[in-house]
């Protein structure tokens, strides 16, 4: 029997589903919880809009709560977007990172490696925007 795929797109949604975690029943597993245990009171689970956060990433930190857009871009590089402004976002990973931050005074960017891990808290460049536009990138870089 050959299999033919026609559509490869339609492929890779029911290959990434199918690698979600999520049961059939749709209910939870034991590692959606461990993510909405993570997560401050309140927030809601930021896997859906954190998907394909590697392991690597998970072992320093839970995924950030509050991302408008959160994408792999290659191996060793996840990338987050956040409508909170930096020291929101920094506040939140001091909270559930113990390491040693360093603060950039010109920037207002904030960094740590971790367990071989770069954390990068950066503002977005640009006009400010709404409420709803991104303030902040978090760059998580497996060194």
């Amino acid at each position: 029997m050959k299999l033919e795929i026609l559509n490869p797109g339609v492929a890779t949604l029911l290959i990434l589903g199918a690698c979600s975690g999520k049961t059939t029943d749709g209910s939870s597993t034991a590692a959606d919880a461990a993510t909405v245990a993570a997560t401050p009171a309140g927030a809601a689970a930021s896997a859906e809009n954190a998907p394909l956060y590697p392991d690597w990433a998970k072992v320093v930190a839970p995924p950030y709560p509050n991302v408008t857009v959160g994408i792999l871009v290659n191996t060793g590089l996840y990338q987050f977007q956040s409508t909170d402004d930096p020291a929101t976002v920094g506040d939140w990973y001091k909270s559930h990172v113990s390491a040693s931050w360093e603060k950039d005074a010109t920037s207002d960017s904030r960094s740590t490696v971790v367990n071989g891990v770069q954390i990068e808290i950066s503002k977005i460049s640009g006009p400010a925007g709404d409420a709803a536009s991104a303030k902040t990138m978090i760059a998580l870089t497996r060194r």
